[in-house]
């Protein structure tokens, strides 16, 4: 069977037309394939999240260069000081509570020429505190150190030391005195065993240079340690 020229042109410029549209729909089909891929979005942000109108979002504050300073580091700035004498130990315990519970440094006040035992037997009218007590504003008890290290640094101080004969014992008579109390606030308390408060928190603040001075609290030579807590957090600090 014989095919006119005519014809076979014909018939290939119609196949060459379909193969070139074949192709161009493929790649367009490739090229939506390819559109419909998902891709990882970049991570969201702070206004993507938040669907509140752009016009009435509250803005977001940045932290200031010169924000205020925690409580805690204001407290680092003034710390807090526990000076205390102790004879049997019974002071030295209630100093220790105060100071773990208030985060304060301490200050143990020592004689040159420590009481003994024999030295603080009131009962004994020959004994040393039983020699002294007639004159016992008049004593100079000779200290190993006077002044705490930074003393100017504390603005709260806590002064404790035993009761003898209802007032504060002598020893602390050159601490209170050589010490200025300008500008801090001080807190005194005081231990014995069977003796009341009496006059130790007025007759020492009397002594001392300054200071704004709270009323003293006595414990007990057994005093627990949630007694002396709760003293502490009714005090007005």
């Amino acid at each position: 069977m014989s095919i006119s020229r005519r014809v076979f042109v014909k018939t290939a410029m119609t196949l060459s037309a379909a193969t070139a549209a074949g192709g161009l729909l493929a790649a367009c089909a490739q090229e939506e394939q390819s559109a419909s891929v998902e891709r990882p979005e970049p991570e969201e942000t702070a206004s993507e999240v938040d669907n509140t109108p752009a016009a009435t979002r509250e803005p977001v504050e940045t932290p200031e260069a010169e924000e205020a300073a925690p409580a805690s580091d204001a407290a680092a700035a003034a710390p807090v000081l526990v000076a205390y004498y102790t004879n049997t130990g019974n002071t030295g315990r209630v100093a220790e509570v105060i100071a773990q519970e208030m985060q304060a440094d301490t200050f143990l006040i020592e004689c040159m020429d420590p009481y003994t035992a024999e030295d603080v037997n009131w009962r004994d009218e020959n004994s040393r505190v039983s020699q002294e007590m007639p004159r016992r504003s008049e004593v100079d008890v000779e200290l190993v150190s006077v002044t705490p290290p930074d003393w100017d640094s504390y603005k709260t101080v806590f002064v404790g030391c035993p009761i003898w004969w209802q007032s504060f014992s002598w020893v602390m008579n050159d601490f209170v005195r050589q010490n200025s109390f300008q500008g801090k606030t001080v807190i005194p308390f005081f231990t014995s065993s069977s003796s009341p408060l009496g006059e130790s928190d007025t007759a020492m603040a009397a002594e001392a240079d300054g200071g704004d001075w709270l009323p003293g609290m006595r414990f007990s030579s057994g005093a627990s340690e949630e007694e002396i807590r709760q003293w502490l957090e009714s005090l007005p600090l």
